[in-house]
Formats: structure tokens, sequence, C-alpha cells
């Protein structure tokens, strides 16, 4: 990477799969504690990526963020909030899904009634 050819970000994309090899290489020959280390060092973003679902559940920060709930219910799963938090104090979980047809009377009550089909003015077809 230590070279003028990929300085510019043309340079960078049309050389994809080359620049993307040569970070893998130098990626993988380090372990995370290394990278670790030196990237906090420097003091620069960066952020692990999990392999596994059970990674993303155990790591410290998201718990210490309370990124993950598991709502109530029979079927329920962890789901992650929205990673902002607003001084409002706004819950961004959202609630189980309501049961299919809760609210079907309390919605068709509140259409307009409903005209006779002997009253409804029916198109014809041009042509016809």
């Amino acid at each position: 990477m230590n070279t003028p050819a990929y300085d510019r970000r043309a340079a960078r994309t049309s050389a994809g799969q080359a620049v993307s090899d040569l970070l893998h290489g130098s990626f993988r020959a380090r372990d995370f504690t290394w990278w670790q280390e030196r990237l906090d060092g420097l003091n620069a973003p960066w952020a692990p990526v999990f392999a596994t679902p059970g990674e993303l559940l155990a790591d410290p920060h998201i718990a210490a963020r309370q990124l993950l709930r598991t709502p109530a219910g029979p079927a329920a799963c962890p789901q992650a909030r929205f990673p902002v938090t607003f001084g409002a104090g706004l819950d961004t979980f959202r609630g189980p899904a309501q049961a299919l047809g809760r609210h079907a009377e309390e919605m068709l009550g509140q259409l307009p009634a409903q005209r006779p089909v002997s009253s409804v003015r029916r198109v014809r077809p041009p042509g016809r």
C-alpha cells in the first residue's frame, strides 16, 4: 500500500481487487489484539467485525449502550434499537406486532358508509 499508485481514489477504485487483497493480507498477518492496541494507540475510529450473533450479543460496548432488548412474547427475539440516544428519552425499541385482525372492527367502523352496488355508475370501456 505504500506506493503512489494508490494515492488517488480513482486509482484505488480501479484497482479495487488488488487493494482488497493487500488489505486482507495485512489484517490477516496480525491477530486481533495486535490491531486493537495499534488502532487504539492511534486514536483511530474502528470497530471489530463480528462473525457470529453470539459475539455481537456478548460485546461489552453493545451491553453498555443498551442497544439490544428482547420484547415480551412467546416468539420474541432480541432487537436492536436506533444507536443514537435522545435527550428527551425517546424509546426507539418497537413493541411486539399486534395480533392479526386485532383492530379490524375498529378500522372498518371508521370507513364511510358504503353505497349499494346498484347505485354505483358503471364506466364502459371506449368503443362499446
